[in-house]
């Protein structure tokens, strides 16, 4: 059933959403296959889907905690260094992103 429901909304993403739809979708996507193991499509959807809104402002979701932890499953080090970082520098908003903070020393660990 999830690769069922990965190929609608890849289908749908051919069409004509916001921006935030867009990349809730590409996260969608990126969490489906995380349940399935498969961290490389995860890894690859979820950086999609953060990248759309980046300079957006949105509140904080328990499914980043998720993101960043694929991103070191997958040996992402990179993208997870720098969406955590721009995840916590979002705690000026909204002080929900500090309980990403316990995340920062398994980045610098590897």
């Amino acid at each position: 059933m999830k690769n069922k429901a990965i190929n609608i909304m890849t289908n749908a993403l051919k069409q004509p959403f916001t921006r935030r739809e867009i990349s809730s979708a590409y996260i969608y996507i990126g969490l489906l296959y995380s349940e399935l193991k498969m961290y490389k499509e995860a890894s690859d959807n979820f950086h999609k889907g953060m990248t759309i809104v980046e300079r957006e402002e949105f509140r904080y979701s328990p499914n980043f905690n998720k993101i960043i932890k694929v991103f070191i499953k997958n040996g992402d080090l990179e993208k997870a260094a720098y969406w955590l970082d721009n995840l916590n520098s979002r705690k000026l908003y909204d002080k929900k992103f500090k309980k990403l903070g316990h995340l920062n020393s398994y980045v610098k660990k590897g």
